[in-house]
């Protein structure tokens, strides 16, 4: 606290403003807090002292300045007051003479950036700041929860298989809050001259990584785009089903226009269309259950299980045939077989009516029973 003065010791008031206040001894009041048989010490404020000197009658003319008195002297010197709240920063001051370095001090926070100085004279180099501390890694994240498994189906009749349970949501773990930045240090700067050093830089604050979340069980896909590829995994050898339809079906598509399909019938045959050409390639049930359709006919396709080999004779080499074999031709003028010597020009006709003899021909024939050569 300061030390009790008496009044003719304070310094004096240069100007004086409304809210300035003056101690005021009440003569009415002896009695009470602040009071004596003197009267109460209380306080006033200069408007207030305005108001009442008007309300007591018109102005007088102001008097002439008296002398100034002589300045008392100076008191002891009273304790320090608490900080005051950081003021405003005021103009640049003339550059003032460069006074010798003093040693660097304990690095403070970091204040609010002042307007550039101006170049100080060349001085020494100014030691480095020192190194800012590393930041925090930051901490991983929780893992997701498991999503539910979906209920298994009921079982269908006939030993179809139900309809698979609703795949439980994949939620991902939260990734990690990333590590904070170590602070940057900062050498306090030195007079422009020699090149001082900046501070160090402050180790990078590692970043936090969060645990992927586990995914959810597997499920029935409830329709939508997907991008490709897909991959489908797991031991289980039943990759795809397609249930629900009579007649389902995988469509083939060229840019937007469907070219193709593979199609399960309920007639009962599995059939690939080319929707391009019409055609179409059917497996229905028995030997001759593999259908060819070309211009709306279906043809049956010959494999070996429903064409003999040892029936028929090769015509691109050497082949042999069992005994009993009988070839039937229609009956007509035309020969039944030709046998013809490319390199020679030459030909054998066998079977038909015709008696015409032309050149490179020979021919074999029955008619009414006889061989005619």
């Amino acid at each position: 606290m300061a030390e009790n003065k008496k009044i003719s010791e304070l310094d004096q008031i240069q100007s004086l403003n409304d809210g300035d206040e003056f101690v005021v001894v009440d003569k009415s009041t002896t009695s009470g807090a602040d009071a004596s048989s003197g009267g109460k010490t209380t306080r006033v404020t200069l408007s207030q002292i305005k108001d009442a000197v008007s309300a007591s009658g018109s102005k007088g003319a102001t008097g002439a300045t008296g002398p100034q008195g002589a300045q008392g002297a100076q008191g002891p010197k009273g304790d320090q007051g608490a900080q005051g709240a950081q003021g405003t920063q005021g103009p640049k001051g003339d550059r003032g003479a460069q006074g010798a370095q003093g040693a660097q001090g304990a690095q403070g926070p970091s204040g609010p950036s002042g307007s550039n100085g101006s170049n100080g004279a060349t001085g020494a180099t100014g030691s480095n700041g020192a190194k800012g501390q590393k930041g925090q890694a930051g901490s991983n994240g929780s893992n997701g929860a498991t999503g539910p498994r979906g209920a298994t189906g009921p079982r269908g009749a006939t030993g179809s298989q139900g309809q698979k349970g609703v795949s439980g949501a994949s939620i991902r773990g939260a990734t990690g809050a990333k590590g904070a930045r170590g602070a940057t240090g900062v050498g306090a700067k030195g007079q422009k001259g020699q090149g001082g050093s900046g501070g160090s830089k402050g180790q990078k604050g590692a970043t936090g990584v969060g645990v992927k979340g586990a995914p959810g069980a597997s499920g029935v896909f409830a329709g939508g785009t997907v991008t490709a590829p897909i991959k489908i995994t797991g031991s289980t050898t039943e990759k795809i089903v397609l249930d629900g339809a009579t007649t389902p079906y995988i469509r083939f598509r060229e840019g937007g226009t469907n070219k193709a399909y593979i199609q399960w019938h309920t007639s009962g045959f599995l059939q690939l269309v080319n929707q391009e050409t019409s055609d179409y390639l059917r497996i229905k049930s028995g030997v001759n259950g593999l259908t060819y359709t070309h211009e709306g006919s279906e043809r049956t396709v010959y494999h070996s299980g429903n064409l003999n080999p040892a029936s028929y004779l090769r015509s691109d080499a050497s082949d042999s045939t069992t005994a009993g074999v009988v070839y039937t031709f229609g009956t007509s003028d035309t020969e039944s077989l030709r046998f013809k010597n490319g390199a020679y020009k030459k030909s054998l006709y066998i079977g038909g009516w015709t008696s015409a003899n032309t050149a490179g021909v020979s021919r074999i024939r029955n008619s009414n029973d006889n061989l005619h050569l």
